[in-house]
């Protein structure tokens, strides 16, 4: 009974509970149901859908397989034409290329014998010409050497004349320098002269008074010894005259003015001691009058021989200084400074040794 009394709220509560589970199994099948029923229908509606689908695609796979095969059939006939068409062209072109090629080979075949034919005439025109140029070759050999043999005469003959006017020349400057030297020389012992000759009186009045001191000191005998004694001194001229030597023609221009030098030195020596500078130049001015004499002669000759070069060339046109000694009748040295003042002054010039006006030349 206590158990019995004990089970009963038990048994409630799992009554309770199985109701409960009940209702709720009951309302999950109804809930299943309603969801089976809408996914049946939209199964359907979408099975439907898939057979509505499936049907228009194949309309259209169709639609568009027979517009395909229309056009595969097209582009079949259209290829197919084309192909003939090709085909005849290939045909046409290779039979034109048949008759090109038979064409072509008959042009140079006959090409070939022209080519053998002008080589032939060619080969033949060249050996003709080149036996030609040697005999030509041959002749212009003789004439080059004969022209050759001619120039080298008129070279050497040029190169001894330019040579021999270098040798006159030379000997003309020297003859200048000898002149000079000669005329230093002499104007130089005219001054040691006239140095001396103004020295005497002062020699004599040291000489003297010498003779007066040692008189004073000594007594008349050791001044009379003294007198005897002093009188040969030394003499200026025999001196000078022996310090110029006569032969002014040296080897060299070297040993010329090494000459000089040395006898300036010697004669100049003295007149460091007293130099009278008046009487000096009152003795060298008429010296030179002689000199200024010369000069206008020399210059008045080189003025007349210097116009009558220039006539003689302006008359031939030209010469050579041969031709010009040998038509004025002059010498060298005469004709060779008129044409150095003539080539200084501008008015004639020198061209392959041949002595030309400036006019002259301005018209060439």
């Amino acid at each position: 009974m206590v158990l019995a009394n004990g089970n009963q709220p038990n048994e409630k509560v799992l009554g309770n509970f199985l109701d409960d589970l009940g209702d709720k199994s009951m309302a999950l099948r109804d809930s299943w149901q309603s969801e089976r029923l809408q996914r049946q229908q939209s199964h359907l509606d979408r099975q439907h859908q898939v057979q509505q689908f499936l049907s228009e695609a194949h309309q259209s796979r169709q639609l568009t397989a027979s517009r395909c095969h229309s056009s595969l059939s097209l582009f079949r006939e259209g290829l197919m034409q084309q192909n003939e068409e090709r085909r005849s062209e290939f045909q046409i072109f290779q039979a034109t290329l048949q008759d090109f090629h038979t064409e072509l080979q008959a042009t140079v075949s006959l090409l070939r014998q022209s080519f053998q034919v002008d080589l032939s005439d060619l080969s033949a025109s060249t050996q003709v010409f080149l036996a030609q140029c040697q005999q030509e070759r041959i002749q212009n050999q003789q004439a080059l050497r004969q022209e050759l043999g001619t120039f080298i005469e008129t070279l050497r003959s040029d190169v001894q004349s330019y040579l021999s006017e270098l040798e006159t020349l030379r000997l003309h400057q020297a003859d200048l320098l000898r002149q000079n030297l000669q005329q230093n020389r002499a104007a130089l012992t005219a001054d040691n002269q006239t140095f001396f000759a103004q020295l005497a009186p002062f020699r004599e009045e040291l000489r003297h008074f010498h003779q007066s001191l040692q008189s004073s000191v000594w007594g008349q005998a050791s001044s009379d010894e003294c007198v005897i004694e002093s009188a040969p001194e030394v003499i200026p001229t025999a001196i000078i005259n022996t310090a110029i030597p006569l032969e002014v023609a040296a080897s060299t221009p070297e040993a010329i003015a090494a000459k000089p030098s040395a006898t300036m030195t010697t004669t100049k020596a003295p007149a460091k001691r007293v130099a009278f500078p008046r009487t000096r130049a009152a003795a060298s001015a008429p010296a030179k009058s002689p000199k200024v004499f010369s000069k206008t002669k020399e210059s008045t000759e080189a003025a007349n021989s210097e116009k009558a070069v220039y006539n003689f060339l302006h008359k031939s046109q030209g010469a050579r200084l041969t031709q010009i000694e040998s038509s004025l009748q002059i010498n060298r040295f005469q004709a060779v400074d008129a044409l150095r003042s003539l080539i200084k002054k501008g008015l004639i010039t020198q061209r392959d040794r041949i002595y030309l006006i400036q006019e002259d030349l301005v018209q060439k």
